[in-house]
């Protein structure tokens, strides 16, 4: 019996000099890897439109708005917007239909808003729980014409609503969740069906404009760099999402092609400093040494994160300063990063109480091998303070799963800010690290009165002025050891034209595929 596509790519990357199982040979396939699936697979409420679902509901999914290069956005189906009133937001809607021929307009948009707003099932979503503290309503106008209500003047509210996936509303009451899980209808170029080890997808017949010579895409689930890496080289991938730095000299050398871009992520180990004691209960300030801001600030001292960017990104990043990386919307560069103080780490640990240290326990998602070495990196200089750090491997399931209910069973996770949604800091204190998130692992009253400011100041540079004073004083608050900044790095086919993306979002329909 043939091995699994899985299968071969994970053998070849372990036994070298194995030849790699062939795969049925399509010009107009295009075989992409991914490290792995979002935990709601085709679900595009389950997560944020960004990883690990971006690279999957990319191709089939939309949104009113989308971002564009430098925190700018672009029109999807909202074709444009405009601010009516303090708490009104009107937006144009597209002409078109969904994949299954159902009409997309004013009603749609507003039944998958509703869904989150109106239903606990939908308001129990990390889509839901986003964007309930800020949207009130949806009224529809006429077909074409729509009013979002916040719950309070917005200025970023054009930004918000890249969270929220327009679905089919009668599939979506027909079929439900589960239907949406393993098979995917938008309206965006292609759907997509989960199968056994493979998601396939194939073109929306009522894809409203004009596509490229793909007319089939396979994603494959390979979770290890390497894997990844062998399957590109042997041609059983024509793209990897996540490219591993160790292998970009063969790739190179292979004559394959990459494109590198500086992330919308940070990397950092946030802190559990709120929870929840359990079930229907609020979160709670966390007692012990992670509630004493000299604390904090001490694991950031103790940590050399130049050390990392020379060594894992060979250069390509820098020190985080704060939650935004350079290249987002509101970013400060006069917020330096700390230093490489392992001295004034150790002061500050027994100034507040801790001079024998104290035990810590991170989970981060481990399965990239650049990320794994950062967050093994970071734990190595926090044990040579005398910080017994134990960093445990989870996956995206896992961790959506205690982010939701804010019950942590652990002291932080590797994580940092993935603004990827809205290339804007406000992102950061509406749906991150503020009092904002529902419930809360962060939350500072001194912030937030700056943060109230900020979110109803319509004027830009006022906007991001109050954005900058905000990220200061988080930055002094520390609530994350702040990491680095990196390039994210696909690895791809020269057979594929066109190849490119904005926040991780790949344009399917413009790639074209040659033999």
């Amino acid at each position: 019996m043939r091995k699994s596509v899985k299968s071969a790519v994970l053998s070849a990357a372990l036994l070298a000099g194995t030849a790699m199982v062939a795969l049925p040979a399509a010009a107009e396939t295009l075989k992409v890897g991914v490290r792995e699936y979002t935990g709601g697979k085709g679900n595009p409420f389950s997560g944020a439109v960004g990883t690990p679902g971006i690279f999957t509901w990319s191709a089939v999914y939309e949104q009113l708005t989308q971002n564009a290069p430098q925190g700018k956005l672009n029109p999807l189906l909202g074709t444009s917007w405009k601010n009516v009133d303090p708490t009104t937001w009107e937006f144009k809607i597209v002409q078109t239909k969904f994949a299954n021929g159902e009409a997309l307009n004013g009603a749609a948009v507003k039944a998958s808003y509703d869904w989150l707003l109106k239903t606990d099932a939908g308001k129990a979503t990390s889509t839901g729980k986003n964007i309930v503290p800020f949207i009130a309503d949806i009224i529809v106008v006429d077909d074409a014409t729509i009013h979002v209500k916040t719950t309070r003047p917005n200025p970023v509210l054009p930004k918000t609503v890249q969270q929220v996936t327009i679905v089919p509303p009668k599939l979506w009451a027909d079929v439900g969740v589960e239907g949406f899980t393993l098979k995917m209808v938008g309206s965006g170029p292609f759907t997509a069906e989960f199968q056994k080890e493979t998601v396939i997808g194939t073109p929306n017949p009522n894809w409203r404009s004009t596509r490229g010579n793909i007319d089939r895409i396979e994603w494959y689930e390979l979770s290890e760099g390497a894997a990844r890496a062998q399957a590109l080289l042997s041609g059983q991938i024509d793209i990897d999402v996540l490219l591993s730095r160790d292998a970009l000299p063969q790739v190179q050398a292979a004559g394959l092609k990459t494109l590198a871009k500086r992330s919308t992520r940070t990397l950092g180990l946030s802190f559990i400093t709120m929870r929840k004691a359990g079930p229907d209960k609020p979160s709670e300030p966390v007692k012990g040494p992670l509630a004493d801001v000299r604390v904090r600030q001490a694991l950031n001292y103790a940590v050399n994160k130049q050390a990392i960017v020379d060594g894992i990104f060979s250069g390509n990043g820098a020190p985080a300063s704060q939650s935004a990386s350079s290249v987002i919307n509101g970013f400060d560069p006069n917020i330096k990063p700390y230093e490489y103080n392992p001295t004034k780490a150790k002061q500050l640990l027994t100034e507040a109480g801790y001079p024998n240290g104290f035990a810590l326990e991170f989970h981060a998602i481990m399965t990239d091998t650049a990320f794994s070495q950062v967050y093994q990196s970071a734990v190595q200089d926090l044990n040579r303070i005398g910080v017994r750090t134990n960093l445990i491997s989870q996956t995206f399931p896992e961790w959506i799963k205690y982010y939701l209910n804010g019950e942590w069973p652990y002291d932080g996770f590797g994580f940092g800010h993935d603004l990827t949604q809205t290339s804007d800091t406000s992102q950061a204190f509406m749906t991150l690290t503020s009092c904002y998130k529902n419930p809360p692992y962060y939350c500072n009253e001194d912030e937030m009165k700056i943060v109230k400011q900020a979110e109803v100041e319509f004027d830009e540079a006022k906007r991001i002025a109050l954005m900058q004073q905000w990220q200061k004083m988080q930055h002094d608050n520390a609530p994350i050891i702040y990491l680095v900044e990196f390039d994210e790095l696909m690895g791809y086919s020269p057979k594929v034209q066109n190849f490119d993306y904005v926040s991780l979002w790949i344009p399917y329909d413009k790639l074209n595929k040659t033999r």
